[in-house]
């Protein structure tokens, strides 16, 4: 039989907390992480269990409290315990940042507040990075990644086909192309041994990873 692949989430040890099982994964945002199994997609606690049953078309992660969700190919907002916050009407929607939010109905693309209530454009709007502010910082020489420190030297040599920012003191890692990822910590040595096919970034101390069963 051949295996499957599934996420589940790990330690800063290594360790699964949540065991693999889930067909889709997103971080650990305001305590809640998106799962998705089948097509449908809902929200666990760190303790696994679900805090909201997977029941969307499509959702984001939670930020600033609301998460955006799909249903009947209608985007709208969710709160934390599952209740719709602002409802079912856009054809697109991104998460909150600053109490703002772009959404989108017909072509035209405009700003709300968490009321759901349109709000005058932003006179500049900034990006938002999933990458932390950690230090060692990434940084490519040649086709390689390594880390370098505050003042621009190599703490962490490039050898990394592949590599994530430091977040909660690691950094995902993968030396080749074919390579599965680990993890290292600030001084480039391995937190621990287990490798896997895919990996996300530490958030709020757990990291989704994806292993065949």
């Amino acid at each position: 039989m051949e295996k499957r692949q599934l996420w589940g989430f790990i330690d800063r040890s290594g360790n699964f907390i949540i065991e693999p099982q889930f067909d889709g994964a997103g971080d650990f945002q305001d305590g809640l992480a998106l799962v998705k199994i089948d097509w449908r997609r809902g929200y666990i606690d760190k303790a696994g269990a679900y805090a909201i049953e997977p029941q969307f078309q499509l959702a984001n992660s939670f930020s600033e409290g609301l998460a955006c969700v799909m249903l009947d190919d209608k985007w709208g907002y969710i709160g934390k315990d599952g209740s719709f916050v602002i409802p079912l009407q856009y054809d697109k929607a991104m998460d909150f940042h600053d109490g703002i939010a772009q959404v989108e109905i017909g072509n035209e693309w405009f700003y709300i507040d968490k009321s759901g209530n349109r709000v005058p454009d932003p006179a500049s709007t900034q990006e938002t990075f999933s990458e932390q502010a950690e230090w060692p910082m990434r940084k490519v020489e040649g086709d390689k990644i390594g880390y370098v420190n505050e003042s621009g030297e190599f703490v962490i040599k490039p050898v990394y086909f592949d590599a994530g920012p430091f977040c909660d003191g690691l950094a995902r890692v993968k030396k080749g192309r074919t390579s599965q990822w680990g993890f290292i910590d600030r001084d480039g040595k391995p937190a621990f041994k287990e490798k896997f096919e895919a990996a996300g970034d530490f958030h709020e101390e757990l990291a989704k990873v994806l292993v065949k069963i």
